[in-house]
């Protein structure tokens, strides 16, 4: 409304966004315009622990995800946006408050928008410089960044690096030509050892009940799989060193590191700085050293810095599904590893991964221990009412529903209502799986539509006027149009509704082709829908209201809810459909 109505919005130049998806955790900065080297140099400069990384922006670009930047973003403006993502257990729960929030979360928040407030704030906004950049932090200390356009130059330079210190390796005769194809087979090898330990370890928690939350209650559970990806990647690289010999690991590992740097560069270069930074130091201390501690030591430790904190935070915006992927990615990180591998005994090598598969072990038999869910970090569960009524408006049957995450009530909720054994779609519009019961229907008025207006539209199509009514009083009402009904636009209360007001990869809010709206804050009089259809044939839609809160019937099991689940979102509600046919227009 802002943006579209407000005079001042024509005055905006810069946008600074700040999120909380969670109570705690640091600020990151996540996202930025595409033109956006200018304003990360110029906040990289003022903010006291920046945060951020062109991997953020190329990752949340391409999902389908919004916060109120979208907006902003979509009317051509410039930004930062700002978010702390940690115990996301608590979002959109009532456990989301002041009282559970860090405050350290918010004065980090706040330390970045006063310094990028008062950066752009001396500049000259219009005439802003254009150029996107790739850029990320060394563990808050200081912001890294380069031209775009840099990206595949760097990622030569780091190649030909590399080359010239494995030439020079070769001179010396401490590398042979199978040696480095030996090397080169350990970055995969690694990875994929990784993985397996991350997929073995996670099937033999998920199957036993451990990691059946979707957020970690205990931030210390990730610690296994990091173990199980280190452990399994260092079994792999041991006996292939033996056979590369140390100078092979390191070549054929600081080589596929450049390439990958190449190939991301060219794709994705936003997140091209994670090997290619590694890559170009491992190529710069061995030209200078070759065969040194510091050629093996120094893109190691750079990697982990890069790698590690970004993993840390991955469960926390993914969820604990992509902890195998975790595992995987540690292993991948820590393939410098492999140029040490041959340091020691070979009891001391064996010695170190048993060490490191038997903590892993350890501290899986703790996670088993551990409850999914309490009560500072629930399980999100909504219990809704749901009455269907046919097309003359009579009951035909009720139900509650509820689809927690896992799909598996609290066991005093599930001991409350008779739910049915199998899952079942929520409505022909949204066919997610929920559980469901059945209880008596309402003595309570269906949802109605009126049509207003109906008339063949100029150049063929259909333009239908429709009033939502509930007779009930929720305020809550809406329609859903099925694929056939080709809807071209849709205006609600005289206002225009795009068809996705998120980014192009949403979903348009519901099965594959069908069209939902609703709007809240019906009057008694009802809502005007007005529609531009493709089609002009007789339609079926289905219309719907809900308001917030439960029958008693619903009530007496959403009271049964433990400590340790809670509502979410909307939270429970009492929902109508109906399905309403309009013949063709006269």
């Amino acid at each position: 409304a802002f943006i579209a109505h407000h005079p001042l919005a024509r005055e905006v130049a810069f946008v600074v966004n700040l999120e909380a998806r969670g109570t705690s955790g640091p600020s990151f900065m996540f996202e930025t315009d595409r033109d956006n080297a200018w304003a990360v140099g110029r906040f990289a400069r003022a903010a006291p622990r920046p945060l951020t990384s062109s991997l953020f922006s190329t990752i949340y670009e391409r999902m389908p995800n919004d916060t109120d930047f979208t907006v902003f973003k979509g009317a051509g403006l410039r930004g930062l946006n700002f978010a702390f993502i940690g115990r996301p257990a608590h979002y959109h729960t009532r456990l989301d408050s002041l009282a559970n929030l860090s405050r350290g979360s918010l004065q980090h928040h706040g330390d970045n928008l006063l310094a990028a407030a008062r950066a752009l704030a001396a500049e000259d906004l219009d005439r802003a410089p254009r150029g996107a950049a790739v850029f990320f932090d060394l563990l808050g200390w200081t912001v890294v960044r380069w031209p775009a356009g840099w990206t595949l130059p760097l990622a030569a330079l780091a190649l030909l690096l590399v080359v010239v210190a494995a030439g020079r390796l070769r001179r010396r005769g401490e590398l042979s030509r199978g040696g480095a194809a030996l090397g080169l087979l350990a970055v995969p090898a690694m990875t994929l050892a990784a993985a397996a330990a991350g997929w073995l370890l996670g099937a033999g928690l998920l199957g036993r009940g451990a990691y059946a939350a979707v957020w970690l209650a205990e931030p210390l559970a990730v610690a296994p799989f990091w173990l199980a990806g280190v452990a399994g990647a260092l079994a792999v690289a041991i006996p292939l060193v033996r056979r590369a010999g140390t100078a092979g690991a390191w070549a054929g590992v600081w080589l596929l590191w450049a390439l990958l740097a190449l190939a991301v560069g060219a794709s994705l270069p936003g997140l091209s700085f994670l090997f290619l930074a590694p890559a170009l130091l491992a190529g710069l201390a061995g030209a200078l050293a070759p065969g040194s501690a510091a050629a093996a030591l120094l893109p190691l430790a750079l990697a982990g810095a890069l790698w590690l904190p970004i993993l840390r935070f991955l469960p926390d915006a993914l969820k604990t599904g992509i902890l195998p992927a975790v595992a995987a990615l540690v292993g991948l990180s820590v393939s410098g590893l492999a140029a040490l591998a041959a340091g020691g005994s070979r009891r001391a090598r064996w010695g170190t991964v048993a060490v490191l598969a038997l903590a892993a072990l350890a501290l899986a038999g703790w996670a088993l221990t551990l409850p999914p869910f309490t009560a500072h970090s629930p399980q999100a569960v909504n219990v809704s009412f749901h009455q269907a009524f046919d097309a003359g408006g009579r009951a035909l049957g009720a139900r509650l529903y509820s689809a927690p995450e896992p799909l598996r009530l609290p066991r005093a909720v599930a001991a409350a209502a008779a739910w049915r054994d199998e899952p079942e779609p929520l409505y022909p519009w949204v066919p997610v799986p929920v559980l469901a019961a059945p209880v008596r229907p309402l003595a309570m008025a269906p949802p109605e539509v009126v049509v207003v207006d109906d008339a063949v539209a100029p150049g063929g199509g259909r333009r239908l006027r429709l009033r939502l009514v509930s007779r009930r009083g929720a305020p809550i009402a809406g329609v859903a149009l099925p694929p056939e009904a080709a809807v071209r636009s849709v205006r609600v209360a005289g206002t225009p509704v795009p068809e996705q007001a998120g980014r192009a990869s949403a979903p348009p809010g519901g099965a594959k082709g069908w069209r939902v709206v609703s709007y809240t804050g019906v009057s008694r009089e009802g809502v005007e829908v007005e529609l531009a259809l493709g089609r002009a044939g007789a339609l079926e839609l289905h219309v719907f209201d809900r308001a917030y809160g439960l029958p008693p019937a619903g009530e007496r099991v959403a009271r049964r809810r433990p400590p340790a689940a809670v509502p979410i979102g909307g939270g429970d509600a009492t929902v109508f459909t109906r399905p309403i046919r309009v013949p063709p227009p006269s």
